[in-house]
This record gives structure tokens, C-alpha cells and sequence, in this order.
């Protein structure tokens, strides 16, 4: 057995090939149909012999195949058929026939239709003309009909035909000028009739305040010589006035180098002017400007007073502004509660906070506004020490003194034994009360200093009390 198994007939497919052969001189293969090998009697089919114009099938060769056990190649004879015509047809370059079709025999020659390039160019009646159209021109037929070999279809070539030749046309003389008449190039320029002519760049000779607004004659079509003059004038702005709430209070147009004139209807002053400003230069105008209005408005004085009626500060205020407020810091011992505005309209408190006072239409004295701290006081007793207690005293206003004789309200027993001793009240305190002295605390527990009570000359210990009394009821007023 060898290394590649060998296959059977029944496995095995060959082609066999037709071909032409004309008049004896074999041609190109046209048709190719597979067979199986060892086949036996195989028929042509139809394809194999197809119909071909003006030729003849003669035979095949071989006339069949018999076991077949290769490639095949079978030749199909045709003979060419004697005197057989053929038809030309004649369109022009759109696919529209130049004539009807025309029949020639088998090699002949055949004439093309004649060819016109105007009405004056027209053949003879009868004969096949073709009228090239209007703007072309015809340069051939796409087939020859020298020797016709089989149906033909031969089409008319045409092309664009070349513009006619222009007359010559006249030539001007353009001069370019400046508004004075002054030549603005060396030498006139050279322009066909009808073409149009480009002017040069220019800046108005009179200067910067001058514009330049084209050219005294049109330039699109020459039609004869011509001396262009520049054609100018005077710049001009735009000026407007606005009114400090932005509206526009008036507008003029101002001729370069000039001064802006004032509106001459202006609305009346607002309530609290007394005079009109503009902000922005009036004179020579070399630009579009915009003018601002500026109200000059009356003015009033606002004093600021401490706690005690003292001056603090005094600003000037312009009218329908806004007064505000300086920082203060009330004195010690006193809590700021926020102003007083006395004006001629009447008394306004305005609370701590408050950013000021608006819409000033007159002077006004203005007067912080205070109140005494309040400060608790605790007495603790500790001269009976199975009994400590811890007893509150009240409120009291900052900076009031307190002396033994206030021990006498709580209904202390033996506060007469008591060392005397007076302090001023400076916060939250704590009085502490022993049998050999009196000590004070503040709520941190710093000791506080007390003072002993010092008898001025002369007085009696009844007047002593008097004025003690008396002390007590200046502090209850307070």
C-alpha cells in the first residue's frame, strides 16, 4: 500500500472543454462541463454548439467521448456563411438616430451620413445629413464603416466649438484725483471699454478729521476717458448724556474737532439738589463719548453721643444718603442697646445691629443708647457649720457698693458682730462670711478687695446709719 490511498473512477470528475473553430483555425474555449471518469457515450448539450450570425455549425470533434479518463478538449467546426448583411445605425452624441438603419453585406464598405455645420452647409434633398448643433463642433464618427464585420452603431463625436474671436475694443485714460484735484498716481490708467477699474487706497488729504466716502463718477463700466475725484467728509460722533439712574437724557451728533452742546430740554432737579455736573470732556470731540450726570445734593450734619452726652464723631450726609453707624463699645459695668435718632421729624431708637439710618433728609443727633449691667450676688454663711447655706442676694446694678448693712435684709442673725466692710459690686460674686472677717469671690474665685468702713469726723453712730440708709436708697433708685 502506498503512503497516498488511490482513488476510485467513480471519485474522479474531468472537464471537458469546447472550442471554436473557424473556417479550420481554432479559437478561445467557451464552454466547459465536468465528467465523471470511465463515463461512457456522453452527449453534448445544447450550449456546446450555440447559434453564432453568418456562420454555420458543421461538426463536432470528436463526434463523442467514450471512457473518459482525462481532460478533453472537443473542437466545434463552424464555417462562415456566404453573403449575409449586416445593419449600421447612426445616432447623434444625445442617442437620437441621425437616419433610418442601413443594410451592407458581410466586409463591405458603407458611406456615414453627410455632415452640416449651418443652414447654408444643407445637402441635397434626400440625403442623410446630420446637423451638428449650435455652439459645437463635429470632429468624427466613434466607428468606422470602411469595412463592416457585424451590426455597428456609430455615433457622431461632437465637442465644444471655440469661442469666436472678440473685437478689439477701445481703451480709456482714468485718472485718479484727491478732493483738491491733485494727481494721486504717477501716470492715467490704460482701461478696456466695459471693464470696470479698481481705485486705489486713499486717506483724506485734509487729515484725520475727514473720512473718505468713495468717488464722483461709478467705476463698474468704463465708457470713456474720465478724471475720478476722492469725494470726503467731515467725521462726525455720537454724544450721549445719561443720567445717574442710566436714562438717556439727551443725544447730539458733533462734527469732528468740535465741542458737545448741553441738551436743551433736561428734566427738572430731583428733591434735595441744588445743582447739575457733568462728568466727561465736553471739548473737542474726536471720538463717540458717553457724558455722565452728577447731582450736587444739599448736605446735613449727623452727630454721634456716647452714654454720657459726650461727642463721638460727626460726618456730613448728602441728601436721601444713609447715616451709618460707628463701632462703640459701651462703657464697663454698661450694656449697649443700640441708637437714638433725634431729627426734626422726631425721636427713633434703632436697636444694636441695625446697619443705619436711611434716607437722611435733614441734621440729626444721634445718641447711643445704654443700660447697667446686672449682677448676682450669693452670701454663703460659715459661722455655723452644722448649718452652712448658701443664700441669693438679688440682682444688683454694676458699681453699686455693698456694705453690712445689706446683710440685714436677709435677716442674718448677729450680722452686727460682723467686722464692718463695704465692696463695689463688679459682677457675679460671692460673699463669704466667717466670725473674724468677710471675704469676696468673684465666679472664678478670685478674691476680691473689701474695705472697711471709716467713720468721717464728727459723725455719730447715729448719723452713721443715716447715711448708710441713705446709701441703700440711692443704690434702690439706681
Amino acid at each position: 500500500m502506498g503512503m497516498f490511498p488511490t482513488k476510485s473512477r467513480e471519485q474522479v470528475l474531468y472537464n471537458v472543454s469546447f472550442r471554436f473553430v473557424e473556417d479550420g483555425s481554432p479559437g478561445s474555449s467557451f464552454f466547459r462541463m465536468p465528467v465523471t471518469a470511465g463515463s461512457d457515450c456522453i452527449g453534448y448539450p445544447a450550449d456546446s454548439r450555440p447559434p453564432r450570425e453568418g456562420w454555420d455549425f458543421i461538426c463536432f470533434s470528436p463526434p463523442s467521448l467514450h471512457q473518459v479518463v482525462r481532460d478533453e478538449v472537443v473542437d466545434v467546426h463552424y464555417t462562415k456563411k456566404q453573403n449575409y448583411e449586416h445593419t449600421v445605425y447612426f445616432l447623434d452624441y444625445s442617442g437620437k438616430s441621425i437616419c433610418p438603419p442601413r443594410k451592407v453585406l458581410h466586409g463591405e464598405a458603407l458611406a456615414p451620413p453627410s455632415v452640416a455645420a449651418g443652414e447654408d452647409d444643407a445637402p441635397a434633398e434626400g440625403t442623410p445629413c446630420y446637423r451638428v448643433p449650435e455652439g459645437r463642433r463635429f470632429i468624427g464618427w466613434s466607428r468606422s464603416t470602411a469595412r463592416v464585420l457585424d451590426d455597428t452603431f456609430c455615433v457622431a463625436l461632437t465637442e465644444d466649438a471655440p469661442p469666436a474671436p472678440e473685437p478689439e475694443k477701445p481703451v480709456y485714460s482714468i485718472t485718479f484725483c484727491d478732493e483738491c484735484g491733485f494727481p494721486l498716481e504717477t501716470a492715467p490708467r490704460m482701461v478696456k471699454e466695459g471693464c470696470a477699474v479698481i481705485p486705489p487706497l486713499y486717506a483724506p488729504r485734509k487729515g484725520d478729521g475727514w473720512r473718505h466716502t468713495g468717488w464722483n463718477v461709478p467705476l463698474g463700466c468704463v465708457t470713456q476717458d474720465m478724471v475720478v475725484r476722492a469725494t470726503v467728509a467731515q467725521k462726525e460722533y455720537p454724544v450721549r448724556f445719561l443720567g445717574e439712574n442710566g436714562d438717556v437724557l439727551g443725544s447730539v451728533t458733533v462734527r469732528h474737532g468740535e465741542a458737545a452742546p448741553l441738551p436743551q430740554q433736561l428734566p427738572p432737579l430731583p428733591e434735595g439738589c441744588i445743582a447739575r455736573r457733568w462728568k466727561g470732556e465736553l471739548q473737542f470731540v474726536t471720538e463717540a463719548r458717553v457724558i455722565l450726570e452728577e447731582l450736587e445734593r444739599e448736605t446735613y450734619f449727623a452727630a454721634f453721643y456716647d452714654n454720657d452726652g459726650l461727642e463721638l464723631d460727626e460726618v456730613i450726609i448728602p441728601y436721601g444718603g444713609q447715616v451709618d453707624f460707628p463701632e462703640y463699645d459701651a462703657p464697663e459695668g454698661w450694656n449697649f442697646l443700640g441708637w437714638k435718632a433725634v431729627t426734626e421729624e422726631g425721636n427713633e431708637f434703632l436697636p444694636a445691629g441695625r446697619g443705619g439710618l436711611v434716607d437722611v433728609t435733614g441734621d440729626c443727633k444721634i445718641f447711643a443708647q445704654c443700660e447697667p449691667s446686672v449682677c448676682r450676688v450669693q452670701v454663703l454663711d460659715l459661722r455655723n457649720p452644722a448649718k452652712l447655706g448658701l443664700f441669693p442676694m438679688g440682682g444688683w446694678s454694676y458699681g453699686v457698693v455693698l456694705s453690712q448693712a445689706d446683710l440685714a435684709c436677709m435677716h442674718l442673725r448677729h450680722e452686727n458682730t460682723l467686722p464692718p466692710f463695704h465692696f463695689p459690686v463688679k459682677g457675679d460674686t460671692l460673699l463669704v462670711l466667717t466670725e473674724q472677717t468677710v471675704k469676696v469671690f468673684d465666679m472664678a474665685m478670685q478674691q476680691q478687695p473689701t474695705a472697711s468702713v471709716n467713720l468721717l469726723p464728727g459723725m455719730a453712730p447715729k448719723e452713721v446709719q443715716a447715711e448708710a440708709t441713705a446709701q441703700d436708697a440711692r443704690r434702690r433708685e439706681a
